[in-house]
């Protein structure tokens, strides 16, 4: 498996981003999973989950062909 995760500090601007505007870093988690764009045979890829916690939403720090989506 390719690992595509940012790294921590790109993770730590995401998080001194959210302080800004007086969200609280703690109700969000950081997890992996694999890319659901990055398609190629015999290959998988992890990618960055950013998710709020106890809700449906997130987002998914995902590639196709080499390029950030």
């Amino acid at each position: 498996m390719i690992d595509w995760n940012l790294m921590r500090y790109q993770k730590n601007e995401i998080l001194e981003l959210l302080k800004a505007i007086t969200l609280d870093p703690y109700n969000f988690s950081w997890s992996a999973e694999d890319s659901k764009l990055f398609v190629e045979s015999g290959m998988s890829l992890s990618v960055s989950k950013f998710s709020y916690n106890n809700s449906p939403y997130y987002f998914v720090f995902d590639i196709h062909k080499s390029k950030s989506v």
